[in-house]
């Protein structure tokens, strides 16, 4: 069973996550990366408030009526108890980039290999 201050490391550890993928508001223009980590850190920030909330452990909860920050169609689909994979949480476009960039000298780019 966690013990209480396990659950607060949990929720600070979240917290500062949430923190890291933060928005700097000096940014005019607004890119996929930014919309992709703002939707990181609104995540982390629901997966913190989850950690502390007592009305998560009531059997009559209805989860579309809890604040926005809640992230509630996430919520509902753990309590759910759904298996689907959460792809919305993974930059496709960042790993497809990543993935046609040619490797360069220090990627090791001569024979062997290493796996």
């Amino acid at each position: 069973m966690f013990q209480v201050r396990d659950v607060r490391a949990m929720k600070q550890r979240l917290t500062d996550t949430s923190q890291f993928f933060e928005l700097d508001d000096t940014e005019e223009e607004i890119t996929e990366e930014m919309l992709f980590r703002s939707k990181l850190s609104h995540f982390f920030m629901s997966l913190s408030l989850w950690t502390d909330e007592t009305r998560l452990h009531e059997a009559n909860l209805f989860v579309p009526g809890l604040p926005q920050q809640y992230s509630g169609s996430k919520l509902a689909d753990i309590l759910q108890g759904k298996e689907a994979p959460w792809d919305d949480m993974v930059n496709i476009s960042q790993i497809e980039q990543d993935i046609n960039q040619k490797p360069g000298p220090s990627m090791g780019g001569g024979g062997g290999g290493g796996f």
